[in-house]
């Protein structure tokens, strides 16, 4: 019940943040942009698997591969984490206050929300308290920008 009530509370409080940001118009986007779709040979990357592929928020992929490198270095905080997320936020070449950044990392909460629900071992006997950690891990971002 308390991990519901904190992720009812982030899809709120997301979705005022979001309406009260400018929006860009709709743009070609990959949908599932994640690591395991960049696929590297050399110094050459490809992109795989665009079933997913819609006009949308241009913010929407980038919240969601900042999502899955959350996920996979285990915690926002971590300096892998960051790392990661600062790396690829460079090739972006988006500063912390750019309004895009800004929607994105909204996105990455939402998405970050759902990937716990697909992403944690339910048959894990720590399920309860690994999902809580990492839903707290997920909406904490979000508290920080509107703070």
């Amino acid at each position: 019940p308390e991990t519901w009530r904190r992720v009812e509370s982030a899809l709120r409080r997301a979705a005022d943040m979001y309406g009260a940001l400018p929006q860009e118009a709709p743009t070609f986007v990959h949908g599932d942009f994640k690591a395991d779709h960049v696929l590297t040979a050399g110094n050459q990357l490809t992109l795989i698997d665009f079933d997913s592929c819609a006009l949308a928020d241009p913010a929407y992929d980038i919240g969601k591969f900042l999502a899955d490198l959350v996920w996979w270095s285990g915690d926002a905080y971590s300096v892998a984490g960051a790392q990661m997320s600062n790396a690829f936020l460079a090739g972006y070449g988006l500063a912390e206050n750019d309004v895009r950044l800004q929607r994105a990392r909204i996105w990455q909460t939402l998405i970050g929300i759902k990937m716990v629900a697909h992403r944690v071992r339910i048959f894990d006997a720590q399920w309860g308290a690994r999902t809580d950690a990492a839903i707290q891990n997920c909406v904490a971002g979000l508290y920080e920008m509107s703070a």
